[in-house]
């Protein structure tokens, strides 16, 4: 089985990171199970797995750690911040997958993708098995999850010390008060999506 999930999607600087897992399930299970069983979200789903999201920085980094030693097989593909605004995010999703399986025999395994959302139909249609919460309802993806965050992250703290004005070590791309403060005070760097929406009404042109 294989898990793909993407991180980065409503940042508005920084890169998309796609993760993909290849594993059985039952190798990954038990080490993201959460330890007591969190309640009904607002849709109705009961999260049985840890996902990125619902981890600390250093936790999250030792589950990493874990899946790249359990996993068969674990790949990350990256489109810059420059190849989101260019490409928009459905085609720059597709370019960072395309990376990541480079050289990945997949043949004909299921693959499994958060959301109910395939943007993959173009390259793996008929492979494709989309499951709505599924960072949180699949080990496998809910891994996937995990390994693109930890690298994405990693990413946005090299960037925080190119242009430390923004507070990417912290925020990661996302908007926040120091982001956009930030950018009110110095205009665009590289890392930010330029044809993006809140570009618009900035004060100053790149950085």
């Amino acid at each position: 089985m294989i898990g793909v999930d993407e991180v980065g999607r409503g940042a508005w600087a920084g890169p998309l990171v796609i993760g993909v897992v290849r594993s059985q399930p039952e190798l990954l299970a038990d080490m993201l199970e959460r330890k007591t069983r969190a309640s009904l979200d607002a849709k109705g789903y009961t999260p049985l797995y840890y996902d990125s999201k619902a981890l600390s920085k250093k936790r999250r980094e030792d589950l990493a750690s874990l899946i790249h030693k359990n996993a068969l097989d674990v790949r990350v593909g990256v489109a810059s911040a420059k190849e989101v605004s260019e490409l928009g995010v459905t085609r720059a999703l597709v370019t960072a997958y395309k990376r990541a399986v480079i050289n990945m025999a997949i043949s004909k395994e299921r693959i499994f993708l958060d959301g109910k959302h395939n943007y993959l139909a173009q390259v793996a249609k008929s492979q494709v098995h989309c499951q709505v919460k599924g960072d949180t309802l699949n080990p496998v993806i809910a891994a996937a999850s995990i390994v693109a965050k930890v690298y994405r992250d990693s990413l946005m703290q090299e960037a925080s010390r190119h242009y430390p004005y923004y507070g990417f070590e912290s925020n990661v791309g996302y908007p926040t008060r120091t982001h956009i403060s930030g950018l009110q005070g110095w205009g665009m760097c590289p890392e930010h999506r330029h044809s993006w929406s809140f570009a618009h009404d900035l004060p100053f042109g790149p950085l």
